[in-house]
């Protein structure tokens, strides 16, 4: 048998039978598939290269950067978690306690809202109630709403000038007007309606303040020279309403007044929801006469109250006598 040996160059070069090569033109063709398929080679491993050094590139930058999760410029080192899930709840957890910040941190919807419903201190909360219907705290809510203050900032601030007052001593329990006037209900009415112990508290007071306007006017001085030549012993304009601020919506306050009035008229006793029974410089007369006239007072008008008449008629006989 005969064996032959063929190489790859053979077949690819192999002629038809009958149609020869010469042997230069042979091993010239050889050598071209040659360079051929080193030239394919290289570019494969050219190729492969490139990648490779991109690759390489690659992981140098990011071991430059630092292992670890993606961190983007100028990120809070705080919100960075151990990988990008734990970074983007960080995150988000970040923006929600943001959002309720901001919300707490806004104006209440209504500057009335500002005292409402507030947690302070035992010892501070009537006077925060107080400020509820205080014409002077709704200014300052209403300033404050417009500079944007929170409820929480003013409640706070408001605690601490309460507070510093207190322990200062300056801070006076709130008057509740409710006990002041059981304090003024007069002797022997505890157990009368209710309607007509008001009416009897309210004419009390009201004799007090009109004593205390009538006593002004009769010994304030015309000006700052009268008051001088007076040898100071006159009330300046402007006094009577202090005092009567200061004394007006306590029970003290009246009970003060009463006994100055029975000092000042020289009466024995001033009679409680009525007027003196001397004869003093206050015209008790004319100021039944004129609580007379009043509608409460008056049968025939719409706003009659057969109480207020009733608790008038008693202040009559007081002054007057039974017989009247």
């Amino acid at each position: 048998m005969t064996k032959f040996k063929t190489t790859l160059s053979d077949f690819i070069f192999r002629t038809p039978d009958g149609e020869g090569i010469s042997s230069a033109d042979a091993g010239g063709a050889e050598q071209g598939a040659s360079d051929t398929l080193s030239s394919a080679s290289n570019e494969v491993t050219g190729t492969q290269q490139t990648t490779e050094e991109a690759i390489a590139a690659n992981a140098d930058t990011q071991n430059a950067s630092g292992a670890g999760p993606y961190s983007p410029e100028g990120i809070d080192p705080q919100m960075v978690g151990s990988d990008d899930k734990a970074t983007i709840d960080n995150l988000m957890a970040k923006i929600t306690a943001d959002g309720e910040l901001a919300a707490k941190s806004a104006p209440p919807e209504n500057a009335s809202d500002y005292y409402k419903d507030v947690e302070v201190d035992d010892a501070l909360k009537s006077h925060f109630e107080n400020l509820a219907n205080d014409p002077v705290a709704e200014k300052v809510t209403e300033g404050a709403k417009a500079l944007g203050v929170s409820k929480d900032q003013l409640v706070g601030i408001t605690s601490l000038m309460f507070s510093s007052m207190n322990e200062m001593g300056l801070l006076e329990d709130p008057v509740d007007p409710v006990k002041e006037r059981q304090q003024l209900v007069p002797t022997g009415m505890e157990n009368r309606p209710k309607e007509e112990v008001d009416q009897a508290i309210d004419g009390r007071m009201r004799d007090n303040l009109t004593f205390l306007k009538q006593f002004a006017e009769k010994n304030t001085a015309a000006d700052a020279d009268a008051y001088a030549k007076s040898g100071q012993t006159k009330m300046l304009a402007g006094d009577l309403d202090y005092v009567e601020m200061m004394l007006g919506d306590s029970a003290s306050g009246h009970r003060f007044l009463e006994t100055m009035r029975a000092t000042v008229e020289g009466a024995s006793r001033v009679q409680p929801g009525g007027l003196t029974t001397s004869d003093t410089s206050v015209d008790v007369g004319a100021q039944l006469q004129a609580e007379m006239a009043k509608p409460e007072n008056n049968p025939s008008h719409a706003k009659f109250n057969p109480a207020s008449l009733k608790a008038l008629e008693q202040r009559y006989k007081d002054h007057y006598g039974s017989s009247t």
